[in-house]
């Protein structure tokens, strides 16, 4: 087992360290592993808001989160976070407590674990490499730097007529994209929601939190939950007239109120290793289907309710208004 770097990843990693040359610092490896190889294609920065103390270092996640994503989109090669490297004072070049805590969260997002990494300047730049498995029995791995060491083609980004034609592809992906300045608000999504979530069980994912946390959001992932949740979209903005927005966060698909509400918040997902849908509201979680809101708004109208104020009363009157 190695470690393979970059030249640009390598020098960023030298560049952090040299800029926080007094301080802890750090940042996080994004790349994918083959053959026993861990390919180190991009170190991510840990962010304008991080700690950076003598002894002491925290990233500022949210930053990180948002970079690693902007930057995978950028390659032709689908990249992953793979691990993460700090700085440490002076020789210390084992794990803190804290830092096996960090490292095993780390490790338990792929079936071969983590690299994690420890730079140390004593008094001369020195960096260790670490696996990380599950069990947190690490073990120091070499390393070597150069682009020469990669496959060919994965260090490539893709062209701009690739990213046209990536724009171009999808029309349920593009019909999500453009949502927020297609919808005219009307009704809002906490009534829609607490009307379907009513009907529903709900649907216990602890055992798959791990799998969800671990999705990385990418083109490929946004076709296929755009995919799955298109007809929904597509049936609450041009039918219900439900007052929503979409974007994507950093492993979900998310659906927002547009109607003021802006806590309101529904996030959808797919578990691999079940090939299941599901979406997420208010903390509870519910397993979905394509077309699942559509069925239980249209059986909602059909059936016998009275009550003019209702959420159904008021989704039957747009839609005698509509279907005239």
């Amino acid at each position: 087992m190695k470690v393979v770097f970059s030249n640009r990843a390598y020098t960023a990693l030298l560049s952090e360290t040299y800029e926080k040359i007094t301080t802890e610092t750090g940042g996080v490896f994004l790349g994918y592993y083959e053959d026993e190889t861990w390919y180190i294609v991009e170190a991510i920065d840990p962010g304008p808001t991080s700690i950076f103390e003598v002894a002491y270092f925290e990233y500022d996640q949210k930053y990180v989160t948002h970079l690693i994503n902007k930057i995978a989109r950028m390659y032709k090669k689908n990249l992953s976070l793979i691990g993460l490297w700090h700085r440490h004072p002076g020789s210390f070049d084992i794990f803190s407590n804290t830092d096996d805590g960090t490292n095993y969260s780390y490790a338990q997002l792929a079936p071969q674990g983590a690299i994690s990494a420890l730079v140390n300047i004593d008094p001369q730049f020195r960096l260790t490499v670490y696996h990380v498995p599950k069990n947190l029995k690490y073990k120091k791995i070499p390393y070597e730097v150069g682009d020469q060491h990669f496959p060919k083609g994965v260090l490539d980004l893709l062209t701009s007529e690739e990213l046209h034609n990536k724009i171009n592809r999808n029309e349920n992906a593009d019909y999500i994209r453009s949502l927020q300045v297609r919808i005219a608000p009307k009704m809002k999504l906490s009534e829609m929601m607490s009307s379907i979530c009513s009907k529903l069980e709900e649907f216990d994912v602890t055992e798959h939190m791990e799998e969800i946390k671990a999705e990385t959001v990418n083109d490929e992932f946004l076709d296929r939950i755009s995919g799955e949740v298109f007809e929904d979209l597509e049936y609450l903005t041009e039918q219900a007239d439900i007052a929503v927005k979409v974007k994507m966060t950093a492993r979900y698909l998310c659906l927002f109120d547009d109607s003021g509400e802006t806590e309101i918040r529904v996030f959808f997902s797919h578990i691999g290793s079940i090939d299941k849908f599901i979406f997420i509201y208010e903390n509870k979680s519910y397993e979905y289907s394509s077309g699942m809101f559509a069925r239980i708004i249209e059986e909602g109208i059909s059936s016998e309710v009275e009550e003019d104020t209702s959420f159904w009363g008021n989704l039957k009157k747009i839609f005698k208004i509509k279907r005239r």
